[in-house]
Formats: structure tokens, C-alpha cells, sequence
């Protein structure tokens, strides 16, 4: 009995498969069949033959071919090789515009229109028809939108919308459109010298896009000024965006975005708000009118108020700092698709600010932001070449840190140098690492100015020149880099690409060594022991040794046991003197404090000792690559400021 069970399954799926065989073959002839049926039903009306046409046509339309679906619907509308019957024409017609067939959207609206083949006229269908053809760029389809627009049949009357389709439908040949469109624009003209403030707004419109009339940027303003004075929102809004880029005209700005916001422009509610927030220079931070205007504009569901708003409670201004509310915030702006959002949202994620990290939304938040947000590809380019909480893939970092770069981020360039300069990704080249280097020290990036500094003067992958080097470091020290003073300084001492100045190099060493770089305390207590480019002092040359020896500074710590050793600007203490020079030598400085450590066991205390000179510092800056922790929220890229736009 199991046998038989067996047997018949066996076969049951034999046959199953015999029909799938069956099905796919004839499938396939189904559609060369189709496809020739269509081919045949065209050749036919194209000779004026539509009997034959209609046979082929409606061949293919039953086995639902779209096209053909249309020329049937077209057929029955006109009478042509079949008796007319609109009820059928929308029928057919119906069955190719729901595909997507522009042409067949254009009928069925004018059926809508007629009333034909539908039990009434009816404007809105028609109008809705018309739409999804005129989006597709069908030149009849976009006439009937301007003239319903303008008619204000099926939809809100709107001259501008008019317009806009009126010109599209002249752009793309309809031969009536060019006439239509000169009465629509002769129509907002009118009514705009009239004193309505609508008109007047989408008259400013057409000046600046030259729609309907020739382009002309003074005609525009003086037109939208006459809107946002007579109070039409959209124009105060539109004047205050065209007047807040520039410091001097903030304030002004300003007082347009309140005007259009206190008559329901919610747009305008959010610039406002943005810039309470701090979005622009010049004007006050007042973080209780930021939040006031936000949440207007939120209630409204503005993306740009809700990102606001997340900035507002990421970086507490005017209101305590608040990482759940800036994470509510920011997710309903990125899931309306504001890339800024979606990046500090992806960011939050990743470090786990308000909650246990989660990869998975970050990648996927930042992933969104990435195509429109160079800050999104540079924080995926880091994370993939990091290996931060994803595999470490350099080709992946490579992929996004060019996305990066190409929209202008110093970041994401400085980054690509030094997956070059160490290898990673594309392969080591300290050619192109200095070409990157070079780009993102253009913008000012301190980390690729001290790198690029580095590379000139060790001559690596670029011809060394110490004046350019100099160049560089000076740059990155007047943004506080304390080893590029540091460097800068040491260039100052050597007179190398710049003049011997040890002047100079005094300044430059005791600014970086007030802020605690060792190296700069080591590199001035010299100074002040050899009294060179300041007075000779002995008391503080000890004192910026220990400074720079109690960092851990085996040069300092040797320099100091010498001091010690020999009474100079301390008390002499063979003892300490000792100590140090074993640390020295245990921080990796052997072949000079072992000397000096015998030599103070022989008793010698006044000379034979081995001192360092110059210490700087000009290594690659690759940290950020390396598997230690690092300040993860320092290096990822959020949006902190406010946005208007």
C-alpha cells in the first residue's frame, strides 16, 4: 500500500512538472504571439485597414497587452473599424491607464470629461486622468491641465498651475498651448497691476523662472516685495529666504518669516524657529522663542521644524539637554526624508545615546542620509574603515568616502590620504595620500595641514621643502594644533624653511607647552638652559623639565637627572638625579641615560653627560584607524547647527 502512496506521489509531481514545462513554453509562445498580434494590428492602421486592425488588436488586448488594451479603447472611442461605443472605449481604456499607458490616461480623462461611457461628466476623475498623463509629458494631456487649472474644473483654481502647464504643454508641441498660454499670463498680469496679492506672488514667479514672460530678476523682486507687503505668505516667506543668507539682512529676514508664520505659513514658522535656534550669524539666540515657533511648526509636521527641534535637545540650546526627545525628533524628520535627520539619528545609533547601540539602525539611517548627506558617506566611510561595530572593509570605506569628498567634505579627503598613506583600500601611495592631504588642507582641515606638513618635510611622496612645511604647521597653529607649534617652533630654532628666529621659537614653544604638550615643555626648558632666544634661567629650565618628565618624557627625564646631577636651577640630588635616569632609560631612551647613569656612579657631576636637543613630532596622525577607543562622538559628523533651508 505505501508502495502504491509512493508511486502516486511520484507521478503526481512528474505531471506537475510536465505542466510547469507545458505552461513555460507555451507562456512563451503566448507572448511572441501576443507581441505579433500588435505588430500585425499596427502595420494594419497604419494602412487605414481598422477592421483588421481591431481583430489583431483585441487579440492581444484580451491576453493583456497594454498597448494593444489602448488601440482597442481608442477604436471603439472613434468608431473606427467597429460600431462607436464609448462604454467599451472606457473600458478598454481603463484597463491600459491603470499600466501606466499615458496615451490611454489622456482619453479616459476625456471621456470623464464628456461624459461619455460614464453615467455623468465628471471633472475630477477627468482632471485626475489628465494629471497622471501630463506628469508622463503627454503635451495634450498638460493642456487640459492648464486650461482646468485656470478654470478651476476638477481642481483648486490656480493661474500658476496654469501656467506651469501651459508651458510644458508648449514645450512639448501642443499646437495650442503657445496662444493659452500668453492668456494666462496676460490674465496673473492683470490682476497682479490690479492689487492682488495672489497674482502679484506668482507674477514674481514668472519673472524669476521666465515662465510666460521673459526672465527678469528686478521685475521678480519688485513683485514679490509688493506680494509681502500687500501680505500674501508665500511671498514674505519666499523674500525672507532670499534675504537671510546675508548677515546684514537677518533681522529683516526674520520679521518676513514672522509675518508669513503669524498668518499660517508653517514654513516660515520653522525658519524662524531655526534661526532663535542659532542658524544664522548675526542674530540672537533665544532658545524660548526657538522651541515656541518649532512646536508650531512640528504640530504642522514640518521635517525641517522636527529637525530643528532634535538639534535644539542634542545640543541643549535654551532647553536641558534631552537625547530621547532629540531621537523622537530627528526620527520624524528622517522619515519624511530630511538627509540631516537621518544622519544624526544613524549617528545616535551608533553611539548608543539613549539607548544600547544598534548597528542595524544606524547603517540603515545612514545608509538613507548618505545619498544626499556628504556628513552620512563620511560617517559610513569611517565606521567601515575602523571595522566600528561592522567588519572592517576598506574598500566599502574607500566606496563612501569618495561619495563624501565629491560633495566637498575636508574629512572624508583627509581620510582617503591616510587609507593611502598607510595602504589600506587602494593600495600604499604616498602620491596620491598628499594629493588628498593637499585637497583637504585647502579647506582648512587641521589634521590634513599637520599630516601634509609632515610629509614635506620628510620628502615622503612629495619633494621635501621644509618652507612649505613651515607654511603648513603655521596654519594648523593658528587653529590651536599644539604640535604643529610645536614643529613650527623647532623649524624657528634650525632656520630651516624659515629664518633662524629662536624668538619665535620661544613663543611658539610656551604657547603649546601653557596647553600641556610635553614636547613643547621639553623644547623650552632647553631654551632656558642655554639661554637661547631668552634670558638664560637654570630655575625654569627645571621647571618645564618636570612638567614635560612627569608626562612620562624620557628626554625630559634625562635633561632633568642631569640638572639634578649637576646642582643646576635645583639642588643638587644624586639620588633623584639616578632615578630619573633609570626611568629615562626604562621609557626608551637606554643608549643616552645608561651612559649618564654610570657616569653619575663614577662621581662625574659636571660634564659627560649626554643631553637631547630639539624634540618634534612628525608622525602620521593615524589614531583614528587604530583598534584603540577613540571619541567616537569627536570624529563621527553630526549636524550641530540649526538649518534654515
Amino acid at each position: 500500500m505505501r508502495l502504491v502512496k509512493v508511486a502516486a506521489i511520484v507521478l503526481a509531481f512528474a505531471l506537475v512538472g510536465v505542466g510547469a514545462v507545458y505552461f513555460a513554453v507555451s507562456g512563451n509562445n503566448y507572448r511572441v504571439s501576443n507581441s505579433r498580434a500588435v505588430d500585425q494590428g499596427k502595420a494594419a492602421y497604419g494602412k487605414g485597414d481598422f477592421k483588421t486592425a481591431m481583430k489583431d488588436f483585441i487579440l492581444a488586448a484580451r491576453r493583456g497587452n497594454v498597448e494593444a488594451q489602448y488601440y482597442v479603447g481608442q477604436l471603439y472611442k472613434s468608431g473606427m473599424g467597429v460600431d462607436r461605443d464609448d462604454a467599451e472605449a472606457v473600458r478598454w481604456l481603463k484597463l491600459a491607464a491603470q499600466h501606466g499607458n499615458a496615451k490611454a490616461q489622456y482619453l479616459l480623462g476625456q471621456e470623464y470629461e464628456a461624459g461619455r461611457g460614464v453615467p455623468r461628466p465628471d471633472d475630477v476623475d477627468a482632471a485626475r486622468w489628465y494629471r497622471r498623463a501630463a506628469e508622463q509629458g503627454d503635451p495634450d494631456a498638460q493642456f487640459r491641465m492648464a486650461v482646468m487649472s485656470m478654470e478651476g474644473r476638477g481642481i483648486p483654481q490656480d493661474d500658476f498651475e496654469a501656467l506651469h502647464w501651459a508651458m510644458e504643454a508648449a514645450r512639448n508641441g501642443n499646437a495650442d498651448a503657445g496662444h493659452y498660454l500668453h492668456q494666462v499670463a496676460t490674465h496673473i498680469q492683470g490682476d497682479a497691476n490690479n492689487g492682488i496679492a495672489q497674482q502679484q506672488f506668482e507674477l514674481s514667479m514668472m519673472y524669476a523662472k521666465g515662465m510666460g514672460v521673459e526672465r527678469d530678476p528686478k521685475q521678480a523682486r519688485n513683485w514679490l516685495e509688493r506680494a509681502a507687503k500687500s501680505g500674501q505668505s508665500e511671498a514674505q516667506f519666499e523674500l525672507a529666504e532670499s534675504l537671510v543668507s546675508d548677515p546684514s539682512e537677518v533681522n529683516q529676514a526674520a520679521n518676513w518669516y514672522e509675518s508669513a508664520a503669524k498668518r499660517g505659513n508653517m514654513r516660515a514658522a520653522a525658519a524662524l524657529g531655526a534661526l532663535y535656534a542659532g542658524a544664522a550669524d548675526g542674530f540672537p539666540t533665544d532658545g524660548k522663542k526657538a522651541l515656541t515657533w518649532l512646536t508650531q511648526a512640528t504640530a504642522a509636521n514640518v521635517g525641517m521644524a522636527w529637525l530643528n527641534l532634535g538639534i535644539l535637545y542634542q545640543e541643549g540650546i535654551g532647553v536641558s539637554r534631552d537625547d530621547a526627545k532629540a531621537m523622537k525628533a530627528f526620527r520624524k524628520a528622517a522619515m519624511v526624508g530630511i538627509p540631516q535627520a537621518q544622519n544624526n539619528l544613524g549617528v545616535m545609533y551608533v553611539l548608543g545615546r539613549s539607548g544600547a547601540v544598534n548597528m542595524g539602525q544606524a547603517l540603515q539611517w545612514l545608509t538613507a542620509a548618505a545619498g544626499d548627506s556628504d556628513r552620512a558617506a563620511y560617517n559610513l566611510g569611517l565606521l567601515y574603515a575602523r571595522g566600528q561595530g561592522v567588519d572592517r572593509n576598506d574598500d566599502l570605506a574607500s566606496q563612501w568616502l569618495h561619495k563624501a569628498e565629491s560633495g566637498g567634505n575636508a574629512r572624508a579627503m583627509w581620510l582617503l590620504g591616510l587609507l593611502y598613506e598607510l595602504g589600506r583600500g587602494e593600495g600604499q601611495n604616498a602620491v596620491e595620500a598628499a594629493k588628498w592631504y593637499q585637497r583637504a588642507a585647502n579647506q582648512g582641515f587641521d589634521g590634513a595641514l599637520f599630516n601634509l606638513a609632515c610629509m614635506y618635510l620628510n620628502g615622503q611622496g612629495i619633494k621635501s621643502d621644509p618652507r612649505k612645511a613651515a607654511e603648513l604647521f603655521a596654519k594648523a597653529a593658528t587653529q590651536g594644533d599644539l604640535a604643529a607649534k610645536n614643529d613650527l617652533g623647532t623649524l624657528y630654532q634650525d632656520g630651516r624653511g624659515v629664518s633662524y628666529d629662536p624668538a619665535k621659537a620661544y613663543r611658539l614653544y610656551m604657547q603649546a607647552a601653557s596647553a600641556g604638550y610635553a614636547l613643547a615643555q621639553f623644547n623650552l626648558a632647553n631654551l632656558y638652559r642655554k639661554g637661547e632666544g631668552v634670558a638664560q634661567d637654570d630655575t625654569k629650565a627645571v621647571f618645564w623639565y618636570r612638567k614635560a618628565a612627569d608626562q612620562g618624557l624620557p628626554a625630559a627625564e634625562n635633561s632633568l637627572g642631569y640638572m639634578m646631577a649637576s646642582g643646576r636651577g635645583t639642588t643638587l640630588d644624586v639620588r633623584e638625579a639616578a632615578s630619573l635616569f633609570k626611568a629615562a632609560a626604562s621609557h626608551g631612551l637606554a643608549d643616552l641615560a645608561n651612559p649618564n647613569l654610570s657616569a653619575l656612579k663614577a662621581g662625574n657631576q659636571k660634564k659627560d653627560f649626554a643631553l637631547t636637543n630639539i624634540l618634534r613630532d612628525t608622525r602620521t596622525r593615524d589614531g583614528i584607524l587604530k583598534k584603540d577607543a577613540i571619541d567616537l562622538g569627536h570624529w563621527l559628523a553630526f549636524v550641530r547647527r540649526p538649518v534654515v533651508h
